[in-house]
């Protein structure tokens, strides 16, 4: 039985006190928590304060050390392994996973788990844990169930002085209520917050009367010299928290299992739980697990051989007697589910061959139940021999699924909408289908034409540009099945007609996915399989149902060809410019918390420094000055007065927020916002407002706060990553973490909640008059140069924002001649270490050729640098992440059918 006493947190060990063993001693302190991972760091691996020889002192002064980390839910499985298990050989004696606002992404959860059951290996049991927000119910995204599963320990952060709904024992008492409401079963040690960003800090008789309460629990964090906290002034002894190991060896026996899941229709994972029963209906057994591929975890998918959940028949049984299976998705044994065949009763449909095993690989089975911990599974196992031994050689298994079917749907009617670019990379845009009644029904991200010919120049480019937009194409939703056809490699729906009638007659267009290489010939190509999987079953519902041809309707937003991008030489540019900075904000509307910033006004003064200097128009809000009305009076105020060719600079410096996003059009599910004198400022206001600016005007907007990556609701990936830039090597990132010498302009996360739930009347009436579509209306083209990436926090020292600091830098009063790209590649090689700026086009026309614009020039044709910047030295991960122009996709397009190879035609 393992004993876990108190503990503190340590972020930066070279900046707390330097006899900090000694007084650790003195304050009884048998456990500290060290940082020793990240996953934005180059390396992730802390090797600064993580080697044998500190954590031997540690261990000498008879002190546990327990690193801990923060994991960002991404894909570099092995990286991560690699880095942590470089802490663990320096003798750390547990690793904790620090996952917070960036898993709350669901796509990023089978990340997750397969991070975990990679670490599983190399940690002793009993001693990997996840810490999160402290409270689950105000943040139901976090993969809660998952983490409780995989991981040992819970360290929820119950930072009670910062949140402020109820006493600070209310609020203890509801997080670890909420822990259970969940069911999360693994022991609880939770962290109190002691840090100088709150803006009522627990005393330490507070922070001490809760640590004895609490066995187990611990402080976070340490402070650094000069720092306030109160983590030094507190008795770490007491009672130590015992945390019983479930033993593997069990009598019990099982004679029954039952298998449910909620079906749901989305990409991400779904989960369920496999339960197994003794003879008394005693359950003895309890597992997270799932059953199907994310993306076919719906009831329309139980079908689907290969993809879907186990159909729910009666009858099933689960054999006991394990077989070794070595395939894609199992390693080692499974127990067979029985029949070996599946029939659907009413269609004659078969699948088979399904069984229970490990969910150790890829996320999600074919079709079999996974168990997703691998400690639990051979529990599982266990239990199987003793009903073996017992002479059960199968026993009942009941499949019970919740949720609901998709809707029903009947498209009327098309639309492919993407807009046109000279570029040598691949634009890509949407296909919609609406019903009868003009619902959208179906949504997928998907490209027409090769990269390097998506201009509007090519349209008539024979296998090479995109699909004409000529009236009159309808979908044919009779599917043509293609496996040996290059670049379908599959389902094909026919656009008729099969020639359009133009400069050169262009045809042989259809809709499938984007197979083998990105972009098409002409065709429409969906670029995710799954997706395209989804737009398949609505084209055999519609077939099912009468619909032979959906009409088909092509927009390219925007277009205007290489030369004429709406820059008129007879009208000479204007440029005006608008500096917003603000120190402190209303402590009515924000609940109390007066924002107390050093250096953004003065941030607002240097940026209209360079604009006055450059020759603009320009406008300066400071503080009381920058309300919401002045704000957007002023860019409204632009939107009039500038023509097709003028430019706006608008700059800001202050607080960044996000607030729940409720008219569903931001992927993170969080609005991003300006946090203004007085009240926010959304990005979907931004939006609203550059809708008024007039096609051909250039917009610009410098965005030096938190969460300023899609300030201005971004459509597009960015066009860039920090990853790449030689030079960026980040120490460290993350929601736990703060500076001795810096603040960071980010509300504080109870604030963010309190302010918005306190007028939300007013937020959702905002967001309400938002729509997700009125990025199309934007006929302006917009560039977003941010301080971080939308889930980051920006720094600022005693004079400047980080980003600031490093802008004003590179550009050194005027020097700079290179492109907007190569200016904001330059600030990122002078940023520290703790945020990742970030570049990209936002909603309106993309104009290639103001990214190659001298920055802050007025007057394009004072720019050499649209003819001269190297437009082919973007790095590889643009728009879609994808490769350079290479092969031809070889889809078909501009080329007869050969319908003489193996085809199957839908049915109805």
């Amino acid at each position: 039985m393992a004993q876990h006493p108190h503990g503190a947190w340590i972020w930066n060990l070279a900046k707390i006190r330097p006899d900090y063993l000694a007084r650790l001693k003195q304050q009884n302190c048998q456990r500290i928590y060290l940082k020793v991972f990240d996953g934005r760091s180059r390396p992730m691996f802390w090797a600064h304060q993580c080697s044998k020889g500190i954590i031997d002192r540690f261990h000498q002064a008879g002190i546990e050390v327990y690193g801990w980390g923060y994991h960002y839910g991404t894909p570099n499985i092995e990286a991560q392994v690699s880095a942590v298990r470089k802490a663990l050989d320096c003798g750390i004696d547990g690793y904790i996973l620090d996952l917070e606002e960036e898993v709350k992404n669901r796509n990023t959860h089978d990340d997750v788990k397969r991070l975990i059951q990679a670490l599983r290996p190399y940690v002793q049991p009993g001693t990997l844990g996840y810490t999160s927000f402290g409270h689950p119910g105000f943040h139901p995204e976090i993969p809660w169930r998952l983490l409780d599963d995989l991981c040992d320990l819970a360290f929820p952060q119950i930072y009670f002085e910062k949140w402020g709904f109820g006493t600070d024992e209310v609020e203890v008492k509801a997080a670890l209520d909420a822990h259970k409401k969940l069911g999360l079963k693994k022991p609880i040690l939770p962290i109190w917050g002691s840090e100088e960003d709150a803006t009522k800090p627990a005393p330490a008789a507070t922070l001490q009367r809760f640590l004895d309460r609490y066995p187990g629990s611990s402080v976070f964090r340490v402070p650094n010299i000069g720092q306030q906290g109160v983590a030094w002034n507190l008795n770490y002894g007491g009672e130590t928290l015992p945390t019983p190991t479930t033993p593997l060896t069990t009598t019990e026996k099982p004679t029954k299992a039952l298998f449910r899941m909620e079906l749901e229709d989305t990409t991400a994972l779904v989960v369920g739980h496999l339960f197994l029963f003794d003879a008394n209906n005693k359950q003895i057994f309890d597992a997270v697990a799932t059953s199907g591929l994310p993306g076919y975890q719906s009831s329309d998918d139980l079908w689907k051989r290969a993809q879907g959940p186990i159909p729910d028949l009666e009858g099933i049984q689960l054999s006991t007697e394990g077989i070794i299976r070595e395939s894609g998705e199992i390693h080692g044994l499974s127990f067979p589910i029985l029949p070996y065949i599946f029939e659907n009763p009413s269609t004659g449909d078969t699948r088979g061959g399904f069984g229970v095993y490990n969910d150790a690989g890829n996320p999600g089975t074919g079709g079999g139940i996974g168990i997703i911990n691998p400690n639990t599974y051979e529990r599982f196992c266990t239990l199987m021999e003793n009903a073996r031994k017992a002479g059960v050689s199968k026993m009942s298994l009941k499949v019970e699924y919740g949720g609901r079917s998709r809707a029903p749907v009947k498209p009327a009617r098309a639309l492919f909408k993407m807009q046109l670019a000279n570029t040598s990379r691949l634009v890509t845009g949407h296909i919609f289908l609406f019903d009868a009644n003009g619902k959208q029904i179906f949504d997928a991200v998907a490209t027409s034409g090769l990269p390097g010919y998506q201009g509007a120049d090519d349209l008539w480019k024979r296998a090479l540009g995109p699909i004409p937009n000529v009236k009159g194409l309808t979908i044919n939703t009779a599917g043509i099945y293609m496996p040996r056809k290059s670049g379908v490699n599959g389902w094909f729906f026919p656009i008729s007609p099969f020639f359009v009638k133009g400069p050169i007659p262009r045809g042989d267009f259809g809709v499938h996915v984007d197979a083998n290489v990105p972009g098409s010939s002409g065709c429409v190509v969906i670029r995710d399989r799954r997706t395209f999987d989804r737009f398949r079953d609505v084209m055999v519902a519609a077939r099912s149902a009468g619909v032979k041809q959906i009409p088909l309707e092509i927009q390219y937003p925007g277009t205007r060809s290489a030369s004429a991008l709406g820059r008129s030489r007879n009208h000479q540019p204007k440029g005006v410019s608008i500096h917003i900075g603000i120190n402190r904000v209303d402590e009515h509307h924000y609940q109390g918390w007066s924002g107390q910033l050093n250096a953004a006004e003065n941030d607002a003064r240097s940026m209209q420094a360079i604009a006055d200097q450059q020759g603009f128009a320009s406008q300066l809000l400071l503080t009381e000055q920058a309300t919401c009305t002045r704000v957007r009076d002023a860019i409204a105020q632009a939107g009039r007065e500038l023509e097709s060719g003028d430019i706006l600079l608008l700059t800001y410096a202050g607080h960044g927020g996000q607030i729940p996003d409720f008219n569903n059009d931001e992927v993170d599910k969080l609005d991003e916002t300006w946090v203004l004198y007085n009240r926010e400022l959304l990005d979907d206001e931004l939006n609203a407002l550059f809708a008024q600016f007039k096609p051909g005007v250039r917009i610009l907007v410098i965005s030096d706060s938190c969460y300023s990556g899609s300030v201005t609701r971004t459509p597009h990936k960015a066009l860039f990553s920090t990853d790449s830039i030689t030079g960026f090597s980040p120490e460290w990132s993350g929601t736990m973490r703060t500076t001795e010498l810096s603040k960071v302009r980010a509300m504080p996360q109870e604030l963010k909640y309190k302010t918005y739930y306190a007028n939300h009347g007013l937020y959702r009436t905002i967001q309400k008059s938002s729509r997700a579509g009125d990025r199309d209306a934007i006929g302006a083209s917009v560039i977003l140069l941010s301080a971080c990436q939308e889930n980051q926090q920006a720094q600022e020292n005693l004079e400047h924002g980080d980003f600031t600091q490093a802008l004003l830098k590179v550009w050194n009063q005027g020097p700079f001649t290179d492109s907007y790209f190569e200016f904001y590649r330059a600030i990122v090689r002078l940023m520290q270490s703790s945020q990742s700026p970030d570049y990209r086009y936002t909603p309106g026309t993309l104009d290639v050729n103001f990214d190659r614009e001298i920055p802050f020039v007025i007057n394009f044709g004072d720019s050499d640098a649209s003819e001269e910047a190297n437009w082919g030295d973007f790095p590889e991960t643009d728009w879609d992440n994808t490769p350079e122009l290479g092969s031809t996709n070889g889809c078909g397009a501009e080329e007869n059918l050969d319908l003489s190879e193996d085809f199957v035609q839908l049915e109805a």
